[in-house]
């Protein structure tokens, strides 16, 4: 049955080889309608909704093959070079907030598979992207929208993909802000989805992300340490497991030694173990035991963890999570063994 429908839509929705121009064009007006329409026009509204709709179908069904047909690479051609004439595909995105729900839906779908798209060999789209970066930073805008939010996330996680797309981003100061605020954002799908944008882009591209991180530690983890310490729950329990998972890389190995030898990123997360989260101690117990496993403390994390020796004593004798689990135990007694061993700092 299923099949039998997507049959259907093809058959349905197949543009003309004449069509392409016509769908851009009539794209263009209809987006237009909805840009300069205001609470008394609404019929003009819907109406340009309707039309948009059946256009964004007809331009997927050109873009994507079925069971039957392959799409044709002359119509696919033409409707690429539609959406980058004209800033046309900046204004496709600006009016993401404006589509309906179905709309947006199927407005994400077109934009993700135009990326993937080849003319000659070329990623047409993401050069062009390349050449007009403005438009990562329109998406990565589209986050402060709730209702174009997820959709410019899952369009972005897309654009990462690319070697260039991510390295513009991640020099971006503005963009790399943005998204730590956002992800302390009180809409909890938002911020969701925003944390895992930054984990796609964090982890895409490892020597890029690792030569990033090398240069801007500092700042990075700064702002890091400023989720670690949100007020918000949330925003605490989703930073403090990815950051687990990236120091934890071995791609990273070399930030991971930096992070465990500045003493306020060891404050943190000595705050945190003290969270009334389980899962926030365990999360942070685990990056704690890097700090304890150092052989190469700086003097001031060694001068931080020796002061507290006692006090770390008595809360990991009887800190246990909420299930068996040997492997905590196990590496609870290494991290026990380890701090009793330590002996007191000479002034």
């Amino acid at each position: 049955m299923a099949t039998t429908t997507c049959m259907m839509t093809s058959f349905l929705f197949k543009p003309k080889a004449n069509r392409p121009q016509e769908i851009i064009r009539s794209m263009h007006n209809c987006l237009a309608t909805l840009e300069s329409c205001d609470e008394k026009d609404l019929k003009s509204a819907e109406k340009a909704q309707e039309e948009l709709m059946k256009l964004l179908l007809e331009m997927k069904a050109a873009l994507l093959s079925d069971a039957n047909e392959e799409p044709s690479y002359e119509v696919m051609v033409d409707i690429t070079y539609g959406m980058l004439n004209d800033r046309f595909l900046h204004s496709f995105i600006r009016c993401l907030p404006l589509m309906s729900l179905e709309a947006r839906m199927e407005a994400t779908h077109v934009l993700c598979k135009l990326q993937w798209n080849q003319i000659d060999g070329r990623h047409i789209v993401v050069e062009y992207m390349e050449e007009n970066t403005d438009l990562i930073d329109l998406l990565v805008s589209g986050f402060e929208n709730k209702d174009s939010a997820l959709f410019c996330g899952r369009i972005l996680r897309e654009c990462f993909h690319h070697t260039a797309l991510a390295s513009y981003a991640l020099q971006s100061t503005s963009i790399m802000s943005r998204f730590f605020s956002y992800i302390d954002l009180p809409n909890f799908d938002v911020a969701a989805d925003a944390l895992l944008t930054l984990k796609e882009l964090m982890t895409r591209h490892k020597t890029l992300v690792a030569l990033y991180l090398s240069k801007n530690f500092a700042w990075f983890f700064h702002h890091f340490g400023q989720l670690l310490s949100s007020s918000r729950y949330i925003t605490k329990r989703q930073a403090i497991q990815f950051l687990g998972d990236l120091l934890l890389d071995p791609a990273y190995a070399g930030i991971m030694m930096a992070y465990v030898n500045t003493a306020s990123n060891l404050r943190v997360i000595m705050n945190l173990l003290k969270e009334p989260s389980k899962s926030i101690q365990v999360e942070a117990f685990h990056i704690f035991k890097a700090f304890v496993a150092n052989e190469r403390k700086s003097e001031e994390v060694k001068r931080i963890l020796v002061s507290n020796k006692d006090k770390l004593l008595e809360f990991l004798v009887d800190f246990n999570t909420d299930n068996d689990n040997p492997n905590f135990a196990e590496d609870k007694d290494e991290v026990l063994n380890e701090i009793r061993k330590w002996k007191p700092l000479t002034n």
